[in-house]
């Protein structure tokens, strides 16, 4: 019992374990968002129709300092992330008008987000990268037509 509480202690401790060099934003480090839908830029669906959300981010620059050096609050990556493929499912989305438009409808295993709206009209669709460690970008304004079912 007890080497098994000592073995339990060891891995939290080896859990914790924090690198020796990590990764922070630049002094001129933004971000840019691109994203789109399966039909592009624009889109045309009929209510209650999911519709598949797409983006890709890129970030920097990154500059590799020793952990030590750093505020206990300050943030920090393992790797410098640069240019990331799918993103639309990590991002912040807001609709205008608000209120008919559902995010999250489907389960989308590889990180795009899905949308419906649960009436006609037109909409625009604004995607917000969620940085917790600098303000917030925007990135290119979606347009949705909405028709009746």
């Amino acid at each position: 019992m007890r080497r098994t509480a000592c073995a339990l202690l060891v891995a939290a401790a080896a859990c914790t374990d924090q690198p020796a060099r990590v990764f922070v934003p630049g002094a001129t480090y933004t971000e840019s968002i691109r994203v789109w839908t399966d039909q592009g830029d624009s889109a045309t669906v009929r209510v209650g129709q999911s519709l598949v959300l797409h983006g890709e981010r890129d970030s920097g620059p990154w500059i590799e300092v020793d952990r030590r050096s750093l505020d206990a609050d300050a943030c920090w990556w393992t790797s410098a992330i640069g240019f990331e493929e799918e993103v639309a499912g990590s991002l912040k989305w807001t609709a205008e008008p608000a209120g008919p438009a559902e995010f999250n409808t489907d389960l989308r295993l590889d990180q795009s987000r899905a949308v419906r709206f649960t009436q006609p009209g037109i909409y625009t669709l604004t995607p917000e990268s969620s940085g917790w460690c600098s303000d917030p970008y925007l990135g290119n304004v979606l347009h949705v037509v909405v028709t009746p079912r």
